[in-house]
C-alpha cells in the first residue's frame, strides 16, 4: 500500500464480512447513506476486495452496468440512477496523472470512489476511507471511517441488518 494517511475521523466502524457476497452487500448499504458529491477512498492488497466493495456501491447508487476492477484504467465512469459513479484506480497512476483528471468538475457531477486512494496523498479529502484486510479465503475486516453523518447512518442501517448485525463494532 501507499503512504499511511490520516485524516483524523472522529468515527470508525470495524465491519468483519465472510463472503463477496457480504461486502458487496455492505457496499450497498453504503451507497444508501451517500447523499452525492462524496469521495471515498478504498485502501487495501490486491484482490482485497475494493472492486467487489465498488460493486456493490454502484448497485446502491442504480447503476446497471457491469463494474471491472480498472486496474488498467485510471478513470471509469458509470450512469446511476440515484448518482453518477466515478471509479478510479490509482494503482498504477502517478500524481501527474491525478492533477489531469480534473476531481473537482467530477465531484459536483457524483461520487467518486478512489481505489489505493492513499496514493492521492493530500490531493484529495475524502468524506469516507475504508481499509480492507484480507482475513481468511473470502473474510474480509474493513474498517470504516469518514464524516459523522455518513457514519451514524451506516451503524444505524448496518445495526438493522439481518447479514452484519452481529460483525460490526465501533471503534
Amino acid at each position: 500500500m501507499g503512504d499511511n494517511i490520516s485524516f483524523n475521523f472522529a468515527k470508525k466502524i470495524k465491519v468483519h464480512t465472510c463472503s463477496e457476497r457480504e461486502t458487496e452487500h455492505l457496499g450497498n448499504i453504503i451507497a444508501s447513506c451517500l447523499e452525492g458529491k462524496e469521495i471515498i477512498f478504498l485502501i487495501g492488497d490486491l484482490g482485497s476486495g475494493k472492486t467487489v466493495l465498488t460493486r456493490g456501491i454502484a448497485i446502491g447508487s442504480g447503476v446497471y452496468k457491469k463494474i471491472r476492477s480498472s486496474s488498467f484504467v485510471l478513470l471509469s465512469q458509470y450512469k446511476g440512477e440515484r448518482f453518477q459513479i466515478y471509479h478510479v484506480d490509482l494503482y498504477r497512476a502517478s500524481k501527474e496523472d491525478l492533477l489531469d483528471i480534473g476531481f473537482d468538475e467530477l465531484v459536483d457531477n457524483g461520487i467518486i470512489i478512489v481505489e489505493w486512494g492513499d496514493k492521492a496523498g493530500d490531493l484529495l479529502k475524502p468524506s469516507i476511507m475504508i481499509s480492507i484486510d484480507i482475513s481468511g479465503e473470502r473474510d474480509r475486516n474493513l474498517i470504516i471511517e469518514g464524516e459523522d453523518r455518513i457514519i451514524n447512518c451506516l451503524e444505524g442501517r448496518i445495526r438493522k441488518d439481518a447479514h452484519l448485525s452481529d460483525r460490526y463494532i465501533l471503534v
